[in-house]
């Protein structure tokens, strides 16, 4: 029987090879985009694509840095049932 704070497939999944390269990748296009705006040389409709791809990308990484956080603090409650089985 699973504990009640046991890691969900979501948190599990949060500290995947996988799912870090892609918030790396994520995090390095944002910051492109964000770069690209700050310079204002860019034509409007150009500015607001990349706007909507950087709103895209800041809540896919905040999505993948909260379910990391979730999965942190799962294993951090397991740790401390573990614990206090062997009490």
């Amino acid at each position: 029987m699973p504990r009640p704070n046991a890691p969900t497939p979501e948190e599990r999944q949060a500290g995947a090879p996988e799912v870090i390269t892609q918030f790396e990748h994520n995090l390095d296009e944002l910051e492109r985009i964000v770069q690209r705006l700050e310079q204002g040389d860019i034509r409007l409709e150009q500015a607001l694509q990349d706007y909507e791809r950087g709103t895209r990308l800041a809540r896919q990484c905040t999505e993948a840095l909260n379910a990391a956080e979730a999965r942190i603090n799962a294993l951090s409650h397991e740790d401390a049932a573990t614990d206090d089985d062997r009490s």
